[in-house]
């Protein structure tokens, strides 16, 4: 006769074994997925702080080529760049600065302490995370273009075919807004480095190589530069006319204009344009050798259009050596100086405009047959379809080039 007894023991038991494995079958299983989950959270902060250290880094050596700034300094610099990058809580992460002033290096370190739920249970080595960058000056940064303007959006701006090619030297745009600088529609900028105090708008894919945000912004390298003395006028409202006309230095007041098909040929030395604009109107050429012009007083504006043909050089020696165009600081700041030749390859020298807005707008390339040009402008804008070349060669050409143009205190990369 079975032992429905001793069955029944035995069935209670097996149910028993199983709810036991049953239950430690789940908690490994949520174990594992407890340790997945960590293990991604853990790649996740890992990853972020590697990029919010590059940037700091990045940032601290670019301050330490811009000014003689005390370790202090250099700390808020990181800090602050992390405290934008991120919104970890100040207890959760810790910054450490290291300065190597024998290799003009930067290492910034993070590190954030995190609890996680079960990957400790496998090592304690999960936490903390630490992420390190080192930044390095690694040689001198030659500029192309720098606009002044700090706090508008678009300093410098390019929009639909717009190009700014500057191979070998850098563009720099000192406004802290969110588009300090921008490229809309189709148009791209290639420079050696591209550097925004503020942010950098439009597609990332637009900019080659990528843009740096929350750059320090770089001093007027032509600040201390004196203007030239502007004595009376030795002309009044010019205007230049016939087949050929060949013009000396001196006071223009009320302006210096060319129509119809005029060439104008401008001998060596400085012309002063007081009151009036710069403006070759129609088919009208401009074409001089060693020639800088000083830009005062109301409505002097440079307006060169569509069919002109502009060939210029700046001055080798003198006041305006290695300046072809040289803004009165005192000027309206509403002056907009218009390049719309689809001729004007040859720009050879600075153009300064410390209170004004370039606007290029042509359907041609613009200063690539020049040794170098160089913008120094409140503001910057492209539009249409140019492309504006802005070369750096400097040892083809005698013509000087001012300030601190050849070098904006070295150029950043990372190390580690």
């Amino acid at each position: 006769m079975p032992n429905w007894a001793s069955n029944k023991h035995f069935v209670t038991c097996h149910e028993g074994s199983v709810a036991v494995i049953a239950a430690l079958a789940i908690t490994a299983l949520m174990l594992g997925a407890g340790i997945a989950v960590d293990y991604g959270n853990m790649v996740s902060k890992r990853n972020t702080l590697q990029a919010v250290a590059d940037a700091a880094s990045i940032a601290v050596a670019r301050e330490m080529t811009l000014a003689n700034a005390s370790m202090s300094e250099l700390e808020a610099v990181a800090n602050n760049m992390v405290t934008l990058k991120t919104e970890l809580a100040d207890s959760s992460l810790s910054v450490s600065v290291n300065i190597d002033t024998g290799d003009s290096s930067a290492e910034v370190v993070l590190t954030e302490d995190w609890a996680p739920f079960f990957a400790h249970l496998l090592s304690d080595a999960v936490t903390p995370i630490t992420a390190q960058a080192t930044a390095q000056v690694v040689s001198g940064g030659k500029i192309c273009v720098i606009g002044l303007e700090q706090t508008q959006n678009r300093t410098v701006h390019l929009r639909r075919n717009a190009q700014l090619t500057a191979d070998d030297c850098g563009v720099y745009s000192n406004s802290v807004s969110n588009d300090s600088i921008r490229v809309d529609d189709s148009g791209n900028m290639t420079a050696d480095l591209i550097c925004s105090s503020g942010g950098a708008g439009g597609a990332p894919s637009a900019y080659n190589p990528s843009a740096t945000t929350d750059c320090p912004p770089v001093p007027d390298p032509l600040v201390d530069r004196v203007p030239p003395a502007v004595g009376l006028c030795d002309f009044t409202n010019f205007e230049a006319t016939g087949a050929s006309m060949t013009l000396t230095p001196g006071v223009y007041c009320g302006g210096l204009r060319a129509s119809a098909s005029t060439v104008v040929t401008f001998e060596p030395g400085i012309y002063i344009i007081k009151d009036g604009p710069l403006e070759a109107q129609a088919s009208a050429t401009f074409q001089g050798e060693n020639v800088g012009f000083y830009l005062t007083g109301t409505d002097t504006e440079i307006r060169f259009s569509s069919n002109t043909s502009i060939s210029l050089t700046a001055p080798e020696d003198g006041e305006l050596a290695g300046l072809l165009f040289f803004e009165d600081r005192n000027n309206s700041p509403e002056h907009v100086h218009r390049i719309t030749s689809n001729d004007a390859r040859l720009l050879l020298g600075t153009l300064y405009l410390p209170v004004s807005r370039l606007f290029v707008d042509a359907n041609a390339p613009v200063a690539d047959q020049s040794a170098y040009t160089a913008i120094i402008a409140r503001m910057l804008s492209l539009d249409a379809g140019p492309n504006l070349v802005l070369n750096s060669d400097y040892g083809s050409t005698d013509i000087p080039v001012p300030g601190n143009l050849s070098s904006a205190g070295g150029r950043i990369v990372l190390t580690e």
